[in-house]
C-alpha cells in the first residue's frame, strides 16, 4: 500500500515537472519571437516616423507597423507571466491588463489611420497625423501610449533575474518618467509638438527596440539547442 502511494506520488510529481517544462518552453518561445517582432516593428515605426517628419511619403507603413506592436507586446508581457516566479505574476497580470487597454486604442488609432483616414483624409482631417493641436489622433496617442508605459513599468519587478533584465527595467523606468512629462506637457498645451513630448516619444523609440533585443536574447537562452 505504501509502495503504492509512493509510486503514484512520484507519477504525480513527474506529470507536474513535465506539464512545468512544456509550459517554460513554449513561454521561451513566445517570448523570443514576440520580442524579435516588437523590436524590429519598433525600429519600422522609428524609421517611418523619421522619414514622415522630413516630408517623405510614407504612406500607411508606419502605421501599419505601430498596429502590429500591439499584439507582440501583449504576448511578450503573457510570455514574461508564464516565466515569472508566483509570488511576482500579481504585477504581470497589472501590466497586461494596462496593456489591453493600450492594445484596444492603439489598434481602433492606426486601424483607422490604414484604412479610411488614407483613403478620405479631407473627411478625416480630425484624426491626422501631423503635428496639430486640433488633432484627436494625439488625444488618443497619449492615452494609449500612457498605459502601455504604465504595462512596462510594472514588469520591471519580473526583469530582476538577469543583468540584460535588470537594463530593461531601467530602460522601462526612464520610458515611464519620459512619458509623465511628455503626457503632461501635451495635457498642459494641446501641442503634441512640444519639447517634452518629442523627448518622451524619442526616449520610447531609441530604448525599446533595445529592450526588445535584450528580452529576445533572454529568452533565446532558455531555448533548447
Amino acid at each position: 500500500m505504501a509502495a503504492t502511494v509512493r509510486d503514484r506520488t512520484a507519477l504525480i510529481e513527474v506529470n507536474v515537472d513535465i506539464g512545468t517544462g512544456g509550459t517554460s518552453l513554449l513561454a521561451a518561445r513566445l517570448g523570443f519571437w514576440s520580442a524579435i517582432v516588437f523590436a524590429l516593428m519598433t525600429v519600422v515605426f522609428d524609421i517611418g516616423a523619421a522619414f514622415g517628419a522630413a516630408g517623405a511619403p510614407v504612406g500607411a507603413w508606419p502605421a501599419a507597423a505601430a498596429f502590429a506592436i500591439a499584439p507582440a507586446f501583449l504576448i511578450l508581457i503573457v510570455a514574461l507571466h508564464l516565466q515569472s516566479e508566483t509570488r511576482l505574476q500579481a504585477w504581470s497580470l497589472i501590466a497586461l491588463s494596462f496593456a489591453i487597454v493600450y492594445a484596444a486604442i492603439v489598434a481602433l488609432n492606426y486601424g483607422l489611420q490604414v484604412s479610411v483616414v488614407r483613403r478620405f483624409p479631407a473627411a478625416y482631417s480630425l484624426l491626422t497625423l501631423e503635428l496639430q493641436p486640433q488633432s484627436a489622433f494625439w488625444a488618443l496617442e497619449a492615452v494609449g501610449y500612457t498605459f502601455m508605459s504604465a504595462a512596462a513599468l510594472l514588469l520591471a519587478p519580473l526583469l530582476r533575474s538577469s543583468a540584460s533584465g535588470r537594463v530593461v527595467g531601467w530602460i522601462f523606468v526612464a520610458n515611464a518618467v519620459g512619458d509623465v512629462l511628455g503626457a503632461a506637457a501635451y495635457l498642459a498645451t494641446g501641442d503634441p509638438a512640444h519639447p517634452f513630448a518629442i523627448l518622451s516619444l524619442a526616449i520610447w523609440g531609441v530604448g525599446f527596440p533595445f529592450a526588445g533585443v535584450l528580452l529576445a536574447f533572454d529568452f533565446r537562452r532558455r531555448l533548447p539547442g
